[in-house]
């Protein structure tokens, strides 16, 4: 739940980034995101003005780390920030969900997690930007989400050569240590009017994740 507390706010200093510029993301999040039973504040700064890598910085409790850009644009749009937290891999500690970008109609959400005592992004096999898309129009829908089996499957739809018909591709991940592996992939072609039918691209990312 978004809100301020009084868990511990790491320095600037000690992420050796100093600037008098940056600016916080308008929402903060809550909880235990190392596993220890305690909850823990979540937030970004970022500075347009900045040099790398301190242009940009995720903040967990006493954890804290550098976002990268994809490019200086999404300053602009109040971004990297971060929008929830989830539990992808079932292990102690929650997921931090990162709005990294955002385009006309998709959305590209990067993945933190704490491992071995340090913040660090998670890597996605197959995505050089290490994020998920979600979103789009009618000519190309993306969403992501945790499927029963406690795997994270990325969904994205375009339309197919055959009017109302679209080609949907379901990807499916493991989740190990530091990196999203894929473990499978579904392709099928479905009417547009059962797109809803894909669980990814009915629900908001990462809902489904317990």
């Amino acid at each position: 739940m978004p809100g301020r507390t009084s868990s511990p706010t790491p320095s600037l200093r000690e992420t050796g980034c100093v600037t008098a510029g940056m600016k916080e993301s308008d929402v903060r999040l809550r909880g235990d995101v190392d596993g220890d039973g305690e909850e823990e504040d979540v937030y970004s700064l970022t500075d347009p003005r900045g040099k790398p890598p301190c242009r940009a910085l995720l903040f967990a409790g006493t954890y804290s780390t550098s976002i990268d850009l994809l490019d200086d644009y999404v300053l602009r749009l109040g971004l990297p920030a971060p929008v929830a937290l989830a539990d992808v891999d079932g292990r102690a500690g929650a997921e931090i969900i990162v709005k990294v970008h955002a385009g006309a109609s998709t959305e590209f959400l990067a993945l933190y997690a704490v491992r071995a005592a340090a913040l660090v992004r998670l890597s996605i096999e197959g995505r050089g930007d290490d994020a998920f898309g979600y979103g789009g129009s009618v000519t190309h829908l993306e969403g992501v989400d945790c499927s029963a089996a406690g795997e994270v499957v990325a969904a994205a739809a375009a339309p197919a050569p055959r009017a109302e018909r679209y080609r949907v591709v379901r990807t499916t991940y493991e989740v190990d240590d530091d990196r999203l592996a894929i473990s499978g992939r579904e392709r099928k072609t479905i009417a547009a009017a059962d797109l809803d039918s894909v669980p990814e691209l009915a629900a908001p990312p990462f809902s489904s994740c317990s």
